[in-house]
């Protein structure tokens, strides 16, 4: 009985946190892409330091 009483409490709450939960995910996932923007640019700033050496070396 009191466990119904506890659950009807929790209703409102669940979908605050559902709502919680998704925000969070969503901001996991920008977070994450914009982690996966870096590594991609820092490959970038890495290739084109390795291309500079090899025109060094080349000389």
């Amino acid at each position: 009985h009191v466990q119904q009483h506890m659950e009807a409490l929790h209703a409102p709450m669940e979908a605050d946190r559902e709502q919680q939960m998704e925000q969070e995910q969503q901001m996991q996932e920008e977070q994450k892409a914009m982690k996966e923007q870096d590594l991609q640019l820092q490959h970038r700033k890495l290739d084109i330091e390795e291309k500079k050496v090899e025109k060094q070396i080349q000389k």
